[in-house]
């Protein structure tokens, strides 16, 4: 049976939950995570959460099979311009050169108002019941289907496996800083439903 674990994926803590899972499982068979199961195809993007993508890479290169959990990411992911889509490519080509700075700013500050709008529609997305339901139910079908050693999801989702899977071992991770702890506090006072096997408070990567 796996051990599932659920977080808020932050970047700063991405050092202290790899020891964690090294110190507890060595290096996993396997390991599902909040990916969708085309993110090798979007290695790289500017719109990517690279939390996700980094943990795969670090697993996978030793020798871990990674296994994408998010199979109905598609519900909440909004659709990119062809002109970032365009730039993207140059980039990734060593092809993209402004030739003066007007040109550069241009391009930049269209950049980043394609990121915002984009974090704005998939982060209003999330907020939709029907839509979070359709996601969680693909996180259940990868996790019954490819029966992963490890589990590493953000802890909605984890808590949702929980309650159709209460076989499995629920860890709640965090790390020993005051933005962890009142995420915490927060989420056992309005939201938790289901409660965790056990928690993990790992010394912060920054501290």
């Amino acid at each position: 049976m796996g051990e599932l674990i659920g977080l808020y994926h932050l970047d700063r803590d991405l050092e202290s939950l790899v020891k964690f899972v090294d110190s507890k499982f060595g290096v996993p068979e396997s390991i599902m995570l909040e990916l969708p199961t085309n993110w090798r195809k979007h290695q790289g993007r500017l719109t990517n959460e690279k939390y996700f993508h980094r943990l795969a890479e670090e697993y996978e290169s030793r020798g871990t099979r990674i296994i994408a959990g998010d199979k109905n990411r598609h519900i909440v992911e909004p659709p990119l311009s062809e002109w970032l889509l365009d730039l993207e490519e140059k980039l990734r080509n060593g092809e993209w050169n402004p030739n003066t700075l007007t040109e550069w700013s241009k391009e930049f500050f269209g950049v980043v108002g394609e990121i915002l709008r984009y974090k704005f529609l998939l982060n209003w997305n999330m907020l939709s019941p029907s839509k979070d339901r359709i996601r969680n139910q693909g996180f259940l079908e990868a996790f019954n289907e490819e029966n992963p050693e490890v589990i590493v999801v953000g802890d909605s989702h984890a808590r949702y496996l929980k309650s159709e899977r209460p076989d499995v071992h629920y860890t709640y991770f965090m790390t020993d800083s005051p933005l962890n702890h009142f995420l915490h506090a927060r989420d056992n006072i309005f939201w938790r439903r289901v409660a965790y096997d056990s928690l993990q408070v790992s010394p912060s990567s920054r501290s």
